[in-house]
């Protein structure tokens, strides 16, 4: 259960939070029927992250997603579709790094960028 600071509106709904996104909660689309039955009609045949904007003010977002639109989730309008931050992986930092090679002319190793 969630409290609003500003206007004390309390919000009862079964929606979890997510591991995986900023600030979203999801839920089953076949289970929100009772929930949002209004968003559930809206989405029901539309492809994955196709935005429903809604609330208090139209400051949430719903949208399906996962294999055939299993889940609905639900994200403020200022975090949807936020790049995330990705890591650099170290097959990345390989392939950036200059190569070393055998130079026949002076019989040493000697550093060549491949470009």
């Amino acid at each position: 259960m969630k409290v609003c600071p500003c206007c004390g509106h309390v919000d009862r709904s079964q929606f979890r939070a997510s591991r995986f996104d900023f600030d979203a909660e999801y839920m089953r689309f076949d289970e929100a029927v009772a929930e949002v039955p209004k968003v559930v009609q809206f989405l029901k045949d539309k492809p994955n992250f196709f935005p429903y904007y809604a609330g208090h003010g139209f400051d949430l977002v719903y949208y399906r997603r996962g294999t055939g639109g299993l889940w609905l989730y639900r994200v403020l309008k200022e975090n949807f579709r936020v790049p995330r931050e990705r890591k650099r992986h170290k097959v990345e930092a390989l392939v950036t790094q200059p190569l070393l090679s055998f130079s026949s002319v002076d019989d040493k190793f000697t550093r060549e960028v491949k470009a």
